[in-house]
């Protein structure tokens, strides 16, 4: 499991990691983590700096912590709705980013705590377009997955 923590306990310099994956200052971010702030640190509802780089669309920051980061922390869940930062993006409409994620492996069928795919995140944002691509996305692995299981 990704080390659980809150803000509260979180060191000074991972908070100001999180903090940082907020405002999307990519330097600065790559310096805290060179000086050891933890790319695995989460905040009091359990996400993550690639949860909060998703979630307010931080490209660099999220190429980032794919290139860098443990891949659990692509399908890590917050504690409130259970949702990971493939999630958040959809809901958010961040297309890129959601590219950037599915490409590095992020989970396409994890549901959240109200069974929501993140293709269905992106239907309730009305993101038609990202809900198709999600979509073709985990039919191709469906399909991938089929073939390696024969």
């Amino acid at each position: 499991m990704i080390g659980v923590s809150d803000t509260a306990h979180l060191s000074p310099v991972d908070k100001n990691l999180m903090d940082v994956s907020k405002r999307g200052d990519p330097v600065k971010f790559m310096e805290l983590h060179r000086k050891g702030a933890c790319l695995e640190a989460r905040d009091q509802h359990g996400m993550t700096v690639l949860h909060q780089a998703a979630r307010f669309g931080h490209k660099e920051i999220v190429q980032y912590v794919i290139d860098n980061g443990s891949k659990a922390l692509l399908d890590a869940v917050d504690y409130e709705k259970n949702q990971t930062a493939l999630h958040k993006a959809a809901w958010y409409m961040r297309r890129t980013i959601c590219t950037m994620l599915v490409e590095a492996g992020a989970s396409l069928t994890n549901t959240d705590y109200q069974g929501n795919t993140p293709r269905l995140q992106a239907l309730k944002a009305e993101d038609s377009e990202l809900a198709e691509y999600l979509e073709k996305r985990e039919i191709t692995l469906k399909g991938q997955n089929h073939e390696t299981a024969v």
